[in-house]
């Protein structure tokens, strides 16, 4: 199955101004997306593990209004952070390449957060 994504981005400040807009499709095996749905990320790093996981693109999203959460690729047991999901949002887009394990840790209380995956 296919899935139709597209992303817009505007910016707009007194010197710059831009929009782009992304399109593309996304095949997965599972209509609602691949992964885990929700979480909860605690305050130590924990891996994020996938049902049926088949290396893809996956989207990460911070519902937590006030706490930030790390993420990063797995590495001698421990997280290399990558990237910073800020309270609630923007939403972070990755591609997952085979064998690498998501690891995730909130700052300062355990957070929800939403993971979909499309699987290639």
């Amino acid at each position: 199955m296919a899935v139709e994504v597209s992303v817009t981005m505007n910016v707009v400040s007194d010197t710059l101004s831009f929009s782009e807009t992304l399109f593309g499709s996304v095949a997965q095996s599972n209509p609602d997306g691949d992964g885990p749905g929700s979480v909860t990320v605690p305050i130590t790093e924990t891996d994020i593990s996938f049902p049926a996981w088949t290396p893809g693109q996956m989207v990460l999203y911070n519902t937590d209004p006030t706490n930030e959460v790390e993420y990063g690729p797995k590495s001698g047991g421990v997280m290399v952070p990558l990237g910073i999901l800020k309270p609630g949002g923007p939403p972070a887009t990755i591609y997952m390449k085979s064998g690498v394990t998501l690891r995730m840790k909130s700052l300062v209380a355990p957070c929800r957060v939403l993971i979909k995956a499309a699987a290639q």
